[in-house]
């Protein structure tokens, strides 16, 4: 098992070593937040677990996955920072029920930051979703520590070293443990290299060594400027132009990474490929879904346009409709509408199927006992609708 990251159990107890950066793949080795989701899935519940950190940060998307996923582990965790906890690893550290540092261990913390290229839309965005990461990282801080935001938004700005006495006093931190024995990988090196406040002994301390293990490791290849070596296909996966740097491939790949952890996450399966396939049998359902759904409202259109044919030609047949009402009134009803004056309404003069009545005589004509002047606007524009001669009388008998 790798000497980077492991997890081993004892009795009642496991224990997970994080001794890289966080985020797979970061200059060929890292632990990333499957790793640790995975093993965690292994383990009892309430099983307790203590976590040990020596790593010079990484991925802040693994790191919040990898706190977020001790935080809910239902078992005691303790945190031991055996070396160094930077950056994303610092992050990782606030999991811990209880944080154990050792005499010579050291806490950083900063800002987030970003390696990008492209147009000044591009890079506004990124400022934006480093500003919501710091206020993230912030929100963990502060709920470790209880320290002021103010003084810890000072601190992540300035980058600030802790050893392990101000750990302690800043509440990072709840005991001090004895010396630890810890080395640094060549990851180390270069993590250290984009910090901008490595105190000298930190940096002498974790200069690059190899890891020991039962396999001798590769030194890892070195990405050139620009990256030649990086395939058209490649490039296009990352939307990156061919004139991409090292830190915009590392952007690229961890951004991707931490993509594939949550999609990974979100559909409860272990691995991309079986998330894949989840989604596309959503896609197929979700298809067929809105197949059925057309189909289903074809068919009620069509059964809506049956019912209000049918009704018209009942009340065609009953005498109920003039030529008029049927362009002006009938379209202003629904089916339900229309059901309901097939069913109430009376027959008309001029309907179909109705021999048209001749004129009546002016002299005392009236509807329902009243003279034209006496109906009110309602009753008039009733007349007008359902007995068109009937109102053309009376109007000219007001006259």
């Amino acid at each position: 098992m790798s000497t980077r990251f492991r997890l081993e159990r004892t009795t009642g107890r496991a224990e997970i070593l994080i001794y890289d950066a966080i985020g797979a793949g970061l200059f060929g080795g890292g632990v990333s937040a499957e790793d640790v989701v995975r093993e965690l899935g292994e383990l009892g519940a309430d099983t307790p677990l203590t976590v040990r950190i020596n790593s010079p940060g990484g991925s802040v998307f693994d790191g919040f996955s990898i706190y977020n996923a001790l935080r809910r582990h239902e078992g005691e965790v303790t945190v031991e920072i055996d070396g160094i906890a930077a950056s994303a690893a610092s992050v990782i550290a606030m999991a811990g029920d209880v944080v154990r540092i050792a005499s010579n261990a050291t806490l950083m913390i900063h800002e987030p930051s970003a390696f990008v290229d492209g147009t000044a839309v591009d890079l506004r965005s990124v400022a934006d979703r480093l500003d919501k990461i710091r206020e993230d990282i912030l929100d963990i801080y502060e709920e470790r520590t209880g320290r002021p935001r103010e003084q810890l938004a000072q601190m992540v700005a300035d980058e600030t070293w802790i050893d392990a006495e101000q750990a302690i006093a800043l509440g990072f931190a709840d005991e001090i443990s004895g010396e630890a024995e810890v080395t640094a990988s060549a990851n180390f090196a270069r993590f250290f290299a984009h910090y901008r406040r490595v105190p000298k002994p930190v940096a002498a301390r974790f200069a690059a060594q190899p890891l020991a293990s039962s396999k001798p490791e590769r030194a890892p290849k070195e990405i050139p400027k620009p990256m030649p070596d990086f395939s058209p296909n490649l490039a296009a996966t990352l939307s990156l132009p061919q004139s991409a740097t090292e830190g915009d491939v590392l952007v690229g790949v961890r951004t991707l990474q931490s993509d594939v952890s949550a999609l990974v996450t979100a559909c409860n399966v272990k691995t991309a490929q079986e998330a894949l396939g989840h989604i596309e049998a959503l896609k197929l359902k979700a298809q067929k879904a809105d197949s059925l759904e057309a189909d289903l409202e074809r068919v009620t259109a069509q059964q809506s346009q049956a019912e209000r044919d049918q009704l018209i030609k009942e009340a065609r047949a009953a005498g109920k409709l003039t030529p008029a009402m049927e362009r002006e009134f009938l379209p202003t009803l629904s089916n339900e509408a229309l059901r309901a004056f097939v069913a109430t309404a009376p027959k008309v003069a001029g309907a179909s199927g109705i021999q048209e009545q001749p004129d009546p005589k002016p002299e005392g004509l009236s509807h329902n006992g009243k003279t034209f002047a006496e109906l009110s606007n309602r009753e008039r524009h009733n007349l007008f609708l359902m007995n068109r001669p009937l109102y053309e009388a009376l109007k000219a008998a007001a006259q």
